[in-house]
């Protein structure tokens, strides 16, 4: 017949584990200041997608841009993950001249990110010289 002396470490054990198992669920809070003294600059943009499915599991939020500390470009865009899933996304920045060419880079490759289930991440791009447009695109 269990008595409390053998059934108190397994209620232990079990209250442990579903401590736990609620930290690691994935929902996560935050707060932040009412007056923060950073503005960013909200950029205007223009967007296509040829995968209805990604734009499903992922929102590209807004990007923002200000300058670096030699005052070249600088951008920074929020991925947000619908799903309750983590996912991986490949993403890259090409920058252009203002004659609209592009402007070579020492990293003209995909880069991967992966997002939390129902969180955001941000990505950014600092300008190479003689850059002062971009463009992002995502892939799966």
């Amino acid at each position: 017949m269990p008595t409390l002396a053998n059934t108190a470490p397994l209620a232990l054990v079990f209250a442990c584990l579903v401590g736990l198992s609620a930290c690691t669920s994935g929902n996560t809070s935050s707060a932040r200041a009412t007056n923060q003294s950073g503005r960013p600059q909200i950029v205007d943009d223009v967007r296509f997608s040829n995968d209805p499915g990604f734009d499903k599991r992922i929102t590209l939020v807004g990007i923002i841009e200000g300058e670096g500390p030699g005052g070249e470009p600088r951008v920074e865009a929020e991925l947000y993950n619908e799903t309750g899933e983590y996912q991986t996304v490949q993403y890259r920045f090409e920058w252009f001249d203002e004659n609209g060419f592009a402007v070579r880079t020492g990293n003209p490759g995909f880069r991967d990110v992966q997002i939390p289930p129902t969180d955001a991440v941000r990505v950014s791009s600092m300008a190479p010289a003689g850059g002062v447009d971009f463009k992002l695109s995502t892939r799966r």
